[in-house]
């Protein structure tokens, strides 16, 4: 089969994984409204697909910055994680030029959580990979520190979400909070 997908606006894919029972999730950025009304300027959006290619249900996530969703792994749980760029305000407050962002969905599409990270400058999530006990890998590029100290023009980093977090019980909390937002917990 072959489709076709997208709006009457420009649209590109950015990334693409199976799904884990004989679909697959693609994601991208929209200048038009796909999977719900356009925020502005690119819209990121994630898309589950059937076997056969048909549209099992598409989500817009969007600021009136420029947002892109640059990758998508489907997790050990039978959902989906979801990182890119946004310009915006889009899980939190603006931290720089461009803040990474990361969102995990179930199977159904539904939202299960949403982070933004980033420094002063540019930074981008650029791949991502999920492990077998539920977490995600999350790797990228940043111009600013993101708790540490800048080596070069550009540097790597490396984050990895333990499936939880935003969600859960915490019995006993660290007194510090994560690059990733998120508080130790045990």
């Amino acid at each position: 089969w072959r489709i076709d997908i997208g709006t009457n606006s420009e649209d590109e894919i950015r990334a693409c994984c199976p799904d884990g029972s004989g679909g697959f999730y693609l994601s991208g950025w929209t200048t038009g409204d796909f999977g719900g009304a356009s925020a502005g300027g690119l819209d990121a959006w994630l898309a589950r697909f059937d076997a056969d290619g048909g549209i099992a249900w598409v989500r817009q996530l969007g600021t009136a910055a420029g947002d892109i969703a640059y990758a998508v792994v489907a997790d050990s749980a039978g959902g989906v994680v979801v990182g890119g760029v946004t310009g915006g305000p889009l899980a939190s407050a603006q931290m720089g030029l461009g803040d990474i962002w990361l969102a995990r969905f179930d199977a159904t599409g539904a939202e299960l959580w949403m982070d933004q990270f980033g420094s002063t400058a540019p930074d981008v999530v650029e791949a991502l990979s999920a492990d077998a006990v539920g977490g995600v890998f999350a790797f990228g590029s940043t111009a600013g520190s993101l708790g540490g100290q800048n080596k070069g023009q550009f540097d790597a980093w490396l984050a990895r979400y333990d499936g939880s977090c935003n969600s859960g019980t915490t019995y006993c909390v660290a007194s510090s909070t994560s690059i990733a937002g998120c508080q130790a917990s045990i």
